[in-house]
């Protein structure tokens, strides 16, 4: 299966992909008045703080890792996962506008995603009833999660 992410295929992360890169427009256009409100707001809740490593799961287009880079600064950094492409360009486009370089939009498995015990943070806003498994899911991101 060229192209494919690793573990895309197995989770059916593929058609989840597909689906969000078709609607990418639709689903930007939601933006400012839907996704990047609970971007937000969920960034206040989980508190980041200066200097923290962070991984956000499900990124989207970034309504969450745009604010969580400019909460952690320079000095931190960002992993931003998503398997939808065009999802992804859109969060590179707005984390370059702002000046975010500490941020990583990388398309992949957030199921297989990581090595345990890397990050301060894990946050996953809106896309955890997209795992296909979502207690395997879950539990994985977990373990990316410092003690």
């Amino acid at each position: 299966m060229s192209g494919s992410t690793r573990g895309e295929h197995a989770a059916g992360g593929g058609h989840v992909a597909e689906f969000f890169d078709a609607g990418h427009e639709q689903f930007q256009a939601l933006s400012s008045a839907l996704w990047d409100p609970i971007g937000r707001a969920s960034v206040a809740v989980a508190r980041p703080a200066v200097g923290q490593r962070v991984l956000d799961a499900c990124c989207g287009a970034g309504a969450s890792a745009v604010p969580t880079a400019q909460a952690v600064g320079h000095a931190g950094a960002v992993d931003a996962v998503d398997l939808a492409d065009r999802l992804l360009e859109e969060g590179r486009a707005a984390a370059t506008e702002a000046g975010l370089g500490w941020i990583r939009f990388v398309r992949d498995d957030v199921t297989r995603f990581g090595e345990a015990a890397s990050y301060d943070v894990v946050q996953c806003v809106l896309g955890v009833f997209l795992l296909p498994d979502m207690d395997a899911g879950t539990a994985h991101l977990i373990r990316l999660a410092r003690p």
